[in-house]
């Protein structure tokens, strides 16, 4: 055996303490078997095969059962070379270098998933960006720390759907996953980002996303097609240290006979996700679906007090008097209490909309104070419908 095909010392520790073994064969190749698989693929682990070419160079090959089942283009052109005698190709894109305790850390990275340290903790992935942001791109990101924050305090109601919707991702037994529910504008997204952010801080989960179900189903052509975009997102989702909040996920589910059961398969899998239907009055007729009754609890977020919104726009007035020379009057206030109480709901995230609106728009005209009269301009540009 070549003296640069040995493996290093602490090579060979770290593939013990994973309980990888790793052999010869005909004193050239090198076998590594057992090696642990990230949550993207069809099984947890595989066995890998390095066989010396002309050149220094190097040919990797896995086990040829194992799928790739992310969204990664790169990684789905990696893992989908050609097989032969059990054995699958890796299609890397670039020459593999000569130095073999180099490559054993950059494949096993590779194959691990960027968000698995067991291995090579310290290693970074330079083959392949197969992250989780870069496979929802275009339908969905990674939530920072900071987005997952409150800026504003919660109402009494949405308080309550978050300690609920916290107590369903933690609950023991078969998976369940919230759904909230509730008018436009009544902080569901507040709600998953806060349960979420306190999951985090709680250490139950690692990393929150958010997935806009309508790009995810935009360009479909038919439901099956739907599903299967449908399918492939859920299939990213498989490890329950990640948390995935889908937005408008009624657009994924309604009119299927195929996606419940897709949705409950992932949360058997580990998946841990929390869902947000748009406002009732579009239909929740997807709940009906048997894989889904026992696995969806519905999260109604109750409306706001009227004084709940006065406090809310009292807070938000105080941050503006603070980091602005704006006057804002107290009329202003009651006023936009008037506009969002309406009839059949009161909006939270309205009213903190509204007067971010108007003190913007006094920003940009370089005026001192505003006032109920500066209110009627977003009235008449029909920004609050009819309600004043």
């Amino acid at each position: 055996m070549f003296s640069q095909h040995k493996l290093d010392q602490d090579v060979k520790q770290a593939l013990a303490e994973q309980g990888i073994q790793a052999s010869w064969l005909h004193h050239r190749m090198l076998r590594l078997d057992a090696c642990p698989v990230g949550s993207l693929f069809n099984k947890p682990k595989t066995n890998v095969l390095f066989q010396p070419q002309k050149l220094g160079r190097w040919q990797v090959f896995v086990d040829e059962d194992l799928t790739y089942q992310g969204l990664d283009p790169e990684a789905l052109q990696l893992f989908s070379g050609p097989c032969h005698k059990k054995w699958k190709l890796l299609n890397f894109c670039e020459a593999l270098p000569g130095n073999l305790n180099d490559l054993v850390r950059r494949v096993l990275a590779v194959v691990a998933g960027p968000n698995d340290k067991r291995i090579f903790p310290n290693e970074k992935d330079q083959l392949m960006s197969s992250d989780l942001e870069k496979s929802i791109a275009g339908i969905g990101r990674v939530l920072s720390p900071e987005a997952l924050a409150p800026t504003e305090t919660l109402t009494g109601g949405q308080e309550e759907a978050v300690l609920t919707t916290m107590a369903a991702l933690s609950r023991r037994g078969a998976p369940v996953s919230p759904f909230l529910v509730g008018k436009s504008k009544i902080g569901k997204t507040i709600v998953s980002r806060t349960a979420a952010g306190r999951l985090l801080q709680d250490g139950i989960i690692e990393t929150a996303v958010e997935i806009e179900a309508a790009c995810l189903v935009a360009g479909c052509t038919s439901i099956s097609d739907r599903d299967e975009r449908f399918r492939r997102t859920l299939a990213l989702f498989s490890n329950p240290r990640v948390l995935a909040i889908i937005e408008q996920v009624d657009l994924a589910l309604a009119h299927s006979y195929a996606a419940g059961s897709l949705f409950a398969a992932a949360l058997d899998r580990g998946g841990r996700f929390i869902g947000l239907a748009r406002p009732p009055a579009t239909g929740m007729n997807f709940l009906r679906e048997p894989m889904l009754q026992w696995r969806v609890e519905v999260v109604s977020i109750a409306e706001p007090q009227p004084a709940e919104i006065q406090n809310l726009l009292q807070e938000r007035a105080h941050f503006w008097s603070g980091c602005s020379e704006i006057e804002i009057t107290p009329q202003l206030l009651a006023s936009i209490a008037a506009v969002v109480a309406g009839e059949d709901a009161a909006h939270p995230t309205m009213a903190v909309d509204l007067l971010d609106a108007v003190v913007g728009r006094a920003q940009l005209s370089k005026s001192r104070c505003v006032g109920p009269d500066d209110l009627l301009y977003f009235v008449e540009q029909r920004m609050v419908g009819s309600k004043l």
